[in-house]
């Protein structure tokens, strides 16, 4: 810490120490970037999960790759504008609180229970992503996405273990949770490098990716499942208050929640445009029993890369339910 030197003229020179305003900027400054850069953990690990790997069931849907990277790029500018009206509500919101439940609480004052409601749909969602990580894990095992008893009682054990790790310790669970996100992060950024590599060898899958059926009913519903994508844009609302400091002074928790929420949505567009991409570059578009990313993976390495592939979405999805846990449970 930097001081200040005053003189006295009775006792002679005195060191004085008191913190420059210079210190206090520096410090406020790095919260704010620790602050920002803790957030957009948390938001990309929980916005990328399956679907960030997986884009068959929109591909079939739409029948057309080409048009799939279009709603991409719609549902990024909705999830955007989306994120930016949770910015409103949340800084509006503070101190008093943040996340679903309250603004539906609120929404519907005096009515005290119906933002619980949310809560409900939260569990659901984990429960849904827990049953997909096992359906990927057990992949590796047995090569094919049966649903069984097996996966079931995997998906209660993925819930449990990662409950019971999260109740041991927060600055693990942070720790987790990060990991998986630069994870996830490493692993779409290598598969759209793969897909820039191949693109400049062989562009013929390039070729008709838009030569499908006009079908206005199938766009929409694949604008829902792009959407769905983009899923966990708000969940820095429910993080805010990790970064509220002890004393009542809220000068940098709006900034985080403001730039965590964007920059999470704008770089998991960027992820998802990229890595259907390299989807369309190494495998085309024939619909077959295989998932696209095994498919990927077989392209590349064979039946091993189908398996690494596999593990690759249910280690995914395993941090997406890490992600849920800790911010509605």
């Amino acid at each position: 810490m930097s001081c200040e030197i005053s003189l006295d003229k009775d006792d002679g020179a005195i060191i004085n120490e008191m913190p420059l305003e210079n210190d206090n900027r520096t410090i406020t400054n790095r919260n704010k970037t620790l602050g920002i850069l803790y957030g957009l953990g948390y938001n990309l690990n929980y916005i990328i999960g399956e679907n960030a790997f997986s884009p068959d069931n929109i591909w079939i849907l739409v029948h057309s790759p080409g048009i799939t990277l279009v709603l991409y790029i719609i549902g990024g500018i909705i999830s955007l504008l989306g994120s930016s009206i949770y910015i409103e509500l949340g800084i509006r919101s503070l101190p008093k609180g943040i996340g679903e439940q309250k603004y539906i609480t609120d929404a519907f004052h005096p009515k005290r229970n119906v933002g619980h409601v949310f809560s409900f749909v939260a569990i659901g969602i984990i429960v849904a992503e827990s049953f997909t990580s096992a359906k990927y894990l057990l992949y590796c095992f047995r090569g094919r996405l049966d649903v069984d008893w097996t996966t079931m009682i995997v998906s209660v054990a993925i819930l449990f273990f990662i409950t019971l790790y999260q109740m041991c310790s927060n600055r693990m669970v942070d720790i987790i949770n990060h990991t998986f996100a630069l994870f996830k992060i490493i692993t779409l950024v290598t598969i759209s490098i793969i897909g820039i590599v191949k693109l400049g060898i062989n562009h013929d899958h390039w070729n008709c990716i838009f030569d499908a059926p006009f079908d206005f009913g199938a766009y929409g519903s694949g604008l829902i499942k792009v959407l769905l994508t983009y899923e966990g844009w708000n969940n820095i609302n429910y993080l805010i208050g990790e970064f509220t400091p002890r004393s009542d002074d809220l000068e940098y928790p709006p900034i985080i929640l403001k730039y965590s929420s964007l920059l999470s949505v704008c770089l998991s567009f960027i992820l998802y445009f990229l890595t259907n991409a390299a989807f369309i570059t190494v495998v085309g578009y024939n619909v077959t029993d295989t998932p696209i990313p095994m498919r990927f993976g077989q392209e590349l390495f064979g039946e091993s890369g189908k398996m690494l592939m596999s593990l690759l979405v249910a280690i995914s999805t395993f941090g997406c339910v890490g992600a849920l846990i800790f911010t509605y449970v």
